[in-house]
């Protein structure tokens, strides 16, 4: 990897030979940020949802979270 480790977007994971894996994405979030307004849609989501006591628990470990990962597979 190049660069400073806490600062990467994304990853790539392959083969020895080559042949890409799967992609790896680390998205900050921030106000204003794509993955900040994708968590506030979680909340939304789930603020109707049943058990309230889950739900309630639910909107609270999101609101706290400040890095969200996606993965794709792609080939190899």
């Amino acid at each position: 990897m190049d660069g400073d480790a806490a600062a990467w977007a994304d990853l790539v994971l392959a083969h020895a030979d080559g042949t890409e894996i799967a992609l790896i994405e680390r998205r900050v979030v921030e106000a204003g940020s794509l993955s900040a307004a994708e968590v506030a849609e979680l909340i939304e989501s789930v603020a109707a949802s049943r058990p309230a006591s889950a739900s309630t628990w639910l909107s609270t470990f999101l609101s706290s979270v400040s890095t969200v990962y996606a993965s794709q597979h792609l080939f190899g």
